[in-house]
């Protein structure tokens, strides 16, 4: 790049992170897979309750310039050291190794028949998926399984596993949960430190009842790399910001799309060239569609979307006009991922439009500046009042429902 006086400068991109997952990461490093990409950590030393070394820049140059070759042709990219680029990442280090280690610990200690139960009789919650068949049996589960396995795990196995190994499982989740933080301070790494400090006090009953297995034997020792990794959460933090930031699920997601439908159009055959032209058909033909759409001008508000009365919204919180502009219309059509229904209208116009005599009451409403829409079909049906009154602890649900009959 030149600069004001059009003197040419030799310029670098500077590198703040490099998204992988933990293989990739050590071939980054130079190093093999039973040696940490961040420090110094042999795969004996994986179980230490303590921080290596870090792997520095200067640290693999100076192992190079050791192996009979000319390190000359070798370019140095400044500013840029394993240490603080290879940032632990979500997905791969903190969701992966719980379904891989310590979900298997659980089902070690309280039995996979136990366990399967245990998640088959949870209340069904929205937005949480609900494991009526156990959750032993998974194979190839993603990342929001893994999330959602952790939200209960803690709770499910109080009561069924030692009070020692119910702490060490909660002090990683501790640390996965708080790692997350979009904006870390100190106070969160030092407690994040502790809960990692949590863990390596009572670790060692999980050796003691078991758990620690593979398929064949019973495991002794504690060579497992993203359990090291973890060691790395807080220095990384204070060097790279929020590790929330370096995930890897947009571009993990982005095989979906880019990868696996295409290649369901190919003939299994030469993938490489068949994606691309599939991904290039596709291009154009956006392209085409986004040029006749402008080209015709024939978007106009969709009526059914308008409010009832243009001049009256006071009560409808949060309610925006519809965009009458077509480019800014179509730009949000196109880039729409779901369809988002405003019940705000819906109950204004179930308030003001006439529709006779209805055998259920109105299913959405509104109470200040919230919205409320229920469903007809309930999640659970055939159960007794008091046994409704019990569960949900509603202890006047018998006399309300009297009343209101």
């Amino acid at each position: 790049m030149s600069d004001f006086v059009r003197n040419v400068h030799h310029c670098y991109m500077p590198l703040a992170a490099y998204i992988v997952d933990t293989l990739e990461a050590c071939m980054l490093a130079g190093v093999r897979g039973k040696t940490s990409p961040f420090t110094m950590a042999l795969y004996l030393e994986f179980g230490d309750n303590f921080r290596h070394p870090k792997c520095t820049c200067y640290i693999t140059l100076g192992q190079l310039a050791k192996i009979h070759v000319d390190h000359n042709d070798l370019e140095d990219w400044p500013f840029a050291c394993p240490s603080v680029f290879l940032t632990p990442e979500a997905l791969h280090h903190w969701h992966k190794q719980f379904f891989d280690h310590d979900l298997q610990w659980c089902i070690a200690v309280l039995g996979a028949q136990e366990l399967d139960f245990r998640f088959s009789i949870l209340q069904p919650v929205t937005g949480y998926r609900h494991y009526s068949g156990g959750i032993t049996k998974l194979k190839q589960v993603t990342g929001r399984v893994h999330c959602d396995l952790q939200r209960y795990i803690v709770g499910l196995i109080v009561g069924a596993a030692p009070r020692q190994f119910v702490i060490a499982i909660c002090a990683l989740m501790d640390v996965r949960y708080m790692s997350q933080f979009p904006s870390p301070d100190d106070n969160l790494l030092a407690s994040i430190d502790q809960s990692l400090s949590t863990f390596h006090q009572n670790k060692d009953v999980i050796m003691t009842l078991g758990a620690r297995t593979s398929t064949k034997k019973t495991i002794d020792n504690w060579y497992i790399p993203k359990l090291e990794l973890m060691q790395s959460i807080t220095a990384s933090t204070c060097k790279v910001g929020a590790l929330i930031q370096w995930s890897v699920d947009t571009t993990e997601h982005a095989h979906v799309s880019e990868i696996k439908e295409p290649a369901r159009q190919t003939n299994n055959n030469d993938y490489d060239p068949q994606i691309c032209h599939h991904l290039d058909r596709q291009d154009k033909l956006r392209r085409f569609a986004i040029a006749m759409t402008l080209k015709s001008g024939v978007l106009d508000p969709d009526p059914e979307e308008l409010p009832v009365d243009e001049g009256d919204n006071e009560d409808i919180a949060g309610f925006d006009e519809p965009s009458t502009d077509q480019r800014t219309a179509l730009l949000e059509g196109l880039n729409r991922t779901h369809v988002t229904t405003n019940y705000f209208i819906k109950a204004k116009e179930a308030a003001t439009v006439p529709r006779g005599p209805s055998p259920h009451p109105p299913r959405t409403f509104t109470a200040d500046d919230t919205a409320i829409h229920l469903n007809y079909s309930p999640t659970r049906t055939g159960m007794k009042i008091d046994d409704v009154a019990d569960e949900f602890n509603i202890p006047d649900l018998r006399d309300a429902i009297s009343n209101f009959l």
